[in-house]
């Protein structure tokens, strides 16, 4: 399950880990004009763990889902 959220500056997506026999916590992400955040809070520790992408990295991400094993330069 996912949830979207347009705000004025950003977008926020989070997804929930509704249907896993464990539960993880849930993932938020916020796109902006200037990169992409991963936010996870830790449920039992309070702990909030944070992954910082630029556009262009985000987009590498994007694309190496749907590629094969082995080494790529950007274009």
């Amino acid at each position: 399950m996912f949830t979207i959220e347009h705000n004025h500056d950003e977008t926020v997506v989070t997804l929930i880990d509704d249907v896993a026999a464990v539960r993880e916590d849930d993932v938020r992400f916020l796109l902006s004009e200037t990169g992409v955040v991963f936010m996870q809070v830790n449920e039992e520790t309070g702990a909030t763990h944070r992954v910082s992408l630029s556009l262009t990295q985000f987009d590498n991400m994007i694309a190496a889902l749907n590629l094969p094993e082995g080494a790529y330069a950007a274009s």
